[in-house]
């Protein structure tokens, strides 16, 4: 046997090496128009020269680099479709890659669903021993197995009756009891830490950090619920259609994520806003909006609502639309025959108010996930939408406490422009007038 100094020697070296390690990995998948058509695929094989429609082919995974090392506990996170059930699926070895390479050392568990192979008839004792008998496990050690789930599960007074008779939160915490009951170098985990009540739900997680402390185990999981993943584990892998954009400290890959989430609905509720005004525009040719955003820096709070009043469109003509920041509703008449104006939906505008014997509208601190507010405009035809690129925006805003956020201008083409910094002075108005073609987000930024 070797000393107490050469077992922690020993100890450190395989704490060091890799368990995972993934270079170019690639799954795609080949999508069939009729069933027939598949079926034929697994009796002809293509020739190597033969080209493929890419309409036609589905990149679940796409060159995909990574090293996940002993003693690892690592969440995957991303949008449904990201690709993270193909990567545990191709780490568990259920399915092959289509190309790259994948090493996978040591001994693998993996719990990609619960209840498989549970039969509802079977008494949950039955069911325990029958899925440990599959994973290789019989005799004394099956025993305590068993006797260490039922205690985990606290099923003592049920575990003899048939599963059927079970509630479901009663057969996903044998299920999950069972299958954590194994002491793997490699646990990997889909989806299947919400089981139970909040109660079971921590002693689940407890659970997963005793295992993975005690046999140094690698835990490789994905879950939805990111933030419940992060306080597990310190390493986060963000995957977004099938490629890896952020590796690294958990924190900081949740606030990327999170962003590129809220970017991603921004984008979605502009769009639904598009069409949604188009169908109230009166007949009218409508082409793609533009957007007036006050934006707070860094997403964060501001520590006082800011009140604002007197908005105004100028044209290069000198024409002067006041902006519908005291309305509501959708203005599909228009200001004058140029634009449809409305203010920006799901928006933490407040109410209308009389502040200093000025009517004002009030953008709240709070109210939204995004701590921004603004308008849209809707051009009518493309002279108006030209119009825009050189016309000027005028605001006076009051607030009760300094605020810094940025002004910021959306064109129809989707660019966006960082017009004007606002900071504010408690207590006194000020008056903002900036060209909305005027400014960059890169010259602002750097002030």
């Amino acid at each position: 046997m070797p000393s107490s100094t050469a077992s922690r020697r020993i100890s450190s070296i395989m704490s060091d090496e890799f368990i995972i390690r993934a270079e170019k990995l690639t799954k795609t998948y080949r999508l069939y128009d009729k069933p027939h058509e598949r079926l034929f695929s697994l009796f002809r094989k293509p020739k190597p020269d033969q080209a493929f429609d890419p309409a036609k082919v589905h990149h679940a995974l796409r060159g995909v680099d990574l090293e996940i090392r002993r003693g690892e506990k690592v969440a995957i996170i991303g949008r449904n479709g990201a690709g993270k059930s193909t990567l545990l699926k191709l780490v568990t070895r259920a399915i092959e890659p289509t190309s790259g390479k994948l090493e996978v050392r040591g001994k693998s568990h993996a719990l990609l669903s619960l209840g498989a192979g549970f039969h509802p008839d079977f008494s949950g004792r039955d069911n325990a021993y029958s899925f440990l008998a599959h994973m290789g496990f019989a005799g004394k050690k099956a025993d305590a197995l068993v006797d260490d789930a039922i205690a985990f599960a606290e099923l003592e007074e049920y575990i003899d009756q048939p599963l059927k008779t079970y509630s479901t939160g009663m057969q996903a915490r044998l299920m999950f009891a069972v299958s954590t009951a194994l002491e793997p170098d490699l646990l990997v985990i889909d989806e299947v830490l919400g089981v139970g009540d909040a109660y079971f739900q921590n002693k689940s997680f407890e659970r997963i950090r005793e295992l993975c402390a005690a046999n140094n185990t690698t835990l490789l999981l994905v879950s939805h619920d990111v933030y419940s993943a992060a306080k597990l584990c310190p390493r986060v892998i963000w995957i977004d259609q099938g490629r890896v954009k952020g590796d690294g400290e958990a924190t900081a890959m949740l606030k990327l994520y999170e962003d590129s989430i809220r970017i991603q609905e921004d984008a979605r509720q502009k769009q639904k806003l598009a069409l949604e005004f188009r169908r109230h525009a009166l007949g009218r040719s409508t082409t793609l909006p533009a957007f007036i955003e006050i934006r707070a820096r860094d997403n964060a709070p501001a520590a006082s609502p800011a009140y604002f009043a007197e908005m105004t469109l100028t044209l290069p003509g000198g024409d002067t639309y006041a902006l519908p920041i005291f309305d509501e509703q959708m203005k599909a008449a228009g200001l004058g025959d140029l634009f449809g104006a409305q203010l920006m939906p799901h928006s933490p505008w407040g109410p209308v108010a009389e502040i200093d014997g000025r009517m004002t509208r009030a953008w709240n601190n709070y109210g939204a996930v995004e701590h921004k507010a603004g308008l849209v405009l809707h051009p009518f035809g493309e002279k108006a939408a030209a119009l825009l690129d050189a016309a000027k925006l005028s605001f006076t805003v009051r607030t009760n406490a300094a605020i810094d956020a940025d002004v910021v201008y959306i064109a129809p083409s989707g660019e966006e422009f960082i017009l004007h910094r606002l900071l504010t002075q408690p207590g006194e108005w000020q008056t903002v007038s900036v060209p909305l073609a005027g400014g960059s987000a890169a010259a602002i930024a750097a002030t």
